[in-house]
């Protein structure tokens, strides 16, 4: 990765770089943009199992402990939208602490993880958010970073789905 950094520096700071079509790489500005913003964060927010993030967050949200949470979610591209909106849009990328949803609450969440959770992928029902959309999915997604491999294969908090899905 390192060599190639300074290469995906330059392409993103050319004026018209997320408008470049590269054949074969339908969405080049914003993996690209991933790759680095990934490769220089701390990468400390992964666990090592699917399990170890499932205990921390239940954990965190039983004993309304918004500052684990906050630490929890992963530090590039976190998301939280509808199950309609992209992942990439503007507005599904904004940063904001779990205090402010936490705080005169009664948040809940379900005893295990959906049933149409993935070995790659896992959703886990929560309510009680607001009263404006109650039923949030926190998405759990392992890690595909084969340019670490002391995170690779690890496991991340990557976002939040409100409402029921669908």
């Amino acid at each position: 990765m390192e060599q190639g950094t300074p290469r995906l520096h330059g392409f993103l700071e050319q004026p018209d770089a997320t408008t470049i079509q590269i054949p074969g790489e339908p969405d080049a500005y914003k993996n690209a943009r991933h790759l680095i913003d990934y490769n220089s964060s701390s990468k400390d927010w992964t666990f090592e199992s699917l399990e170890a993030l499932e205990t921390a967050v239940k954990k965190a949200i039983r004993n309304y402990d918004w500052r684990s949470l906050d630490k929890y979610k992963a530090k590039v591209n976190f998301f939280s939208m509808s199950w309609k909106q992209d992942e990439m849009d503007a507005n599904a990328q904004e940063e904001f602490s779990m205090r402010s949803f936490m705080r005169g609450n009664r948040i809940r969440f379900a005893d295990s993880l959906d049933p149409s959770s993935t070995p790659s992928e896992a959703y886990l029902r929560t309510t009680g958010w607001s009263t404006y959309v109650p039923v949030w999915y926190l998405y759990f997604r392992k890690v595909n970073f084969p340019l670490d491999s002391d995170i690779h294969g690890n496991w991340e908090w990557a976002g939040i789905y409100m409402g029921e899905k669908l």
